[in-house]
Formats: C-alpha cells, sequence, structure tokens
C-alpha cells in the first residue's frame, strides 16, 4: 500500500542531504520515511456492495452473520461470494451483506483467522427484510505442528515453501496467507486517515544520539501498486536512491512466492506471547533489491504480530543496513492494523544535522488511538 503523508518531518537545520531519499515515492507534498516503509500494496478487492446484478436479472441482498462454535461474532472475517468472485469482511458485530446480487442461491465461504472455513449455501430473496440474516458458524482451528527439524539456511534456488516445511507446517503458511488477505480488505474498506506519532533519532558513529525530531503523520491510502521483484530500492539518479520496503500483505501476492523461499523457523516469542516464526528468502539472481526477513504468527490465535524486513542484493556501499520491523495489533475501531514500526538505515557516508555528525537514522512510528 502506497501512502500520503499529511504532515512532514521539518528538514532538520543544517542537515546534509542524503544520498538515500526514502519517501520520494510520495507526491511531493509531504513525503516521510513511513510513506516509503509502506510503499509496496496490493490491488485492494472491490467493495461487495458496489457490484450490481448481471442485465436483465433481478437484484437482491444477501446477508449473513459469522460466528465462533459459541455463538460469538466473528468480526474482521473475510467472506466471497464463489461464483461472483466478490469479497467483503465481516463488521464489528460479524455481520456481511452484498448488494446487487442475483436472486437464487449462492454459495458463500467465509474464513477468519484461526478457524477452520465454513462454506454455506446462502438464499438472496427479493425484497428480503434487513432483518434476516443467515448463520454461518465457524470452528477454532487447532495446529498440532510434527516435529519439526529447524535447519540451518540454504541458498535460495527456487520460490516457494520449502518442501519438507509445506508437509509438516502446512496450516502455518495456510494462516499467513490468509493474515494478508484481510490486511487487504482492511485497507481497502478501513478509515481514510489513521494517525501516527513519530520520532526520528540521529545516531552517531560512536552509537550516541546526536539530534531527534518528532511530529505527527496523518496517513491514508494514495494509490496501489502491486510487489514487484527486484524493486525493494531503485536508481533515480546517480547518487540517489528510492526506497520502497514492503508490508506483510505481499504474502498474498504469488509474484512475491515466486520470488521467495519460505521456511518454518520454529517457536520464539512475541511480546512475552509464544509464537510461530516463519522466515523468508529472495531468490538467488533476482534482479535488484528486494527483501529478506521473518514473519511472527500468535501461537494461541494465528493471529499476525510482527513482521522483520532487511533489504538485500542492494550495493553495500550505497544502501548499507536497512531493515524495517513492525508490530501488528488491533486500532481502536477493532481493526486489525499495524500499530508500530521501526525502520533503521545507514547512511552510505557521514552527514551532519545541527553541526554533528551522524551515521544512522532510526525512525519510529506508533499508532494514536
Amino acid at each position: 500500500m502506497w501512502y500520503r503523508s499529511q504532515s512532514a518531518l521539518p528538514r532538520a537545520r543544517g542537515c546534509d542531504a542524503a544520498r538515500l531519499r526514502v519517501a520520494s515515492r510520495v507526491p511531493a507534498t509531504g513525503r516521510s520515511v513511513l510513506a516509503a516503509a509502506l510503499a509496496y500494496g496490493l490491488v485492494a478487492q472491490p467493495v461487495a456492495g458496489q457490484a450490481s446484478s448481471p442485465a436483465g436479472k433481478a437484484s437482491a441482498v444477501l446477508r449473513g452473520v459469522a460466528v465462533d462454535s459459541a455463538g460469538a461474532p466473528l468480526a474482521y472475517a473475510t467472506v466471497r461470494v464463489e461464483a461472483l468472485g466478490r469479497d467483503a469482511l465481516t463488521d464489528a458485530r460479524g455481520h456481511f451483506v452484498f448488494g446487487g446480487v442475483p436472486v437464487g442461491r449462492h454459495a458463500v465461504m467465509v474464513r477468519q483467522v484461526g478457524f477452520s472455513p465454513a462454506r454455506r449455501v446462502l438464499e438472496a430473496a427479493a425484497g428480503e427484510s434487513a432483518a434476516v440474516r443467515d448463520t454461518v458458524r465457524l470452528v477454532r482451528l487447532v495446529v498440532r505442528l510434527a516435529e519439526v527439524e529447524v535447519r540451518p539456511d540454504k541458498p535460495c534456488h527456487a520460490g516457494g515453501i520449502v518442501a519438507t516445511d509445506s508437509a509438516t507446517a502446512g496450516p502455518l503458511f495456510t494462516q499467513l496467507r490468509l493474515n494478508a488477505e484481510r490486511l487487504r480488505l482492511v485497507a481497502a474498506g478501513g478509515p481514510e486517515v489513521r494517525r501516527y506519532a513519530r520520532v526520528r533519532v540521529y545516531v552517531g558513529a560512536d552509537g550516541a544520539v546526536v539530534a531527534s525530531r518528532a511530529d505527527m503523520l496523518l496517513v491514508r491510502p494514495a494509490a496501489l501498486q502491486p510487489y514487484a521483484p527486484g524493486r525493494a530500492a531503485y536508481r533515480v539518479g546517480r547518487r540517489e536512491w528510492n526506497l520502497a520496503m514492503p508490508t506483510p500483505d505481499i504474502v498474498a501476492d504469488a509474484a512475491f512466492e515466486r520470488s521467495h523461499c519460505l521456511r518454518y523457523a520454529g517457536p520464539d516469542t512475541v511480546g512475552g506471547r509464544d509464537a510461530h516464526r516463519i522466515e523468508f528468502a529472495a531468490v538467488e539472481g533476482v534482479g535488484g533489491p528486494d527483501v529478506a526477513g521473518a514473519l511472527w504468527l500468535d501461537a494461541a490465535t494465528l493471529e499476525l504480530r510482527r513482521a522483520s524486513f532487511r533489504l538485500v542484493n542492494a550495493p553495500a556501499a550505497e544502501l548499507p543496513d536497512t531493515e524495517m520491523d513492525t508490530r501488528y495489533g488491533t486500532a481502536s475501531d477493532g481493526r486489525p492494523a499495524y500499530i508500530a514500526t521501526e525502520l533503521r538505515y545507514r547512511q552510505p557516508k557521514s552527514a551532519r544535522v545541527d553541526g554533528r555528525a551522524y551515521v544512522r537514522i532510526v525512525e519510529q512510528t506508533h499508532i494514536i488511538p
């Protein structure tokens, strides 16, 4: 997802121009590191209620509610009307609505992170009361992994899930893709603007902080761009690069899977909670800067909790030590969202801010409720 920032961090007085332009893919007004850090996104699915019935067929409304085995609503589950290829999210009460649906019976697939998917055939009738909703019940998924041997990293020659991991940890990769697909739909239907606090810290060669700047960002979707292999950074001049670190929804992009090896790396922890760690590496021979890193799924809920990306296949002398770490959780409106991000990158040569030399920048953002 590309984002435009409504508020730009003031340029540090006396700060030398950096070779790495981390945000120039964003429109000229309101550039930010955050905007560049969230630069790659995926084409959002159409909003279900905006479609219409084929010409000459009666139009109806298809309604339902997704619940768990105890009858509790499942908020922000993904719903697909299979024959129509239309997708939507349930709301905070687990309700979903598809308008402009042909009268008749429709197969609906409901998926939620951490649950087994459920397929139901629902009836859409013209003039149906808004109060009538069919219930789709999902059962909590229990992932029991076979004994997994965590092996040292091997060269990545062909993209996809490592064969042995596909057999032993297949459900985790399925849940990872489901997390990514849900992030797509949430981004497409989320609030126009989210607020983030940002702090940029300038670090000297000795590791000491030499300066810092703080402000607030108003971030909203600005454009959509699919993942492109070897384009996590690209040259815009003889000495300048644009940086476009991706977000975890790229995992749902077939081009990403073809360009990366994914493997289960064993149990881990995130924020004191048990988690499953999945690592990915770029295929050898990808023609340009790309990413490698890891993603963490909560062991109990299988929800995405953390994503870590590092820039690879980039000229070390010009793009050294570039990393991004993102934490995920729930926003104040109940939607899945990224809660905090830290972007770290090193200057290819010493630069100055407020008259003091620095070699590294750490930029931290966190959501404001």
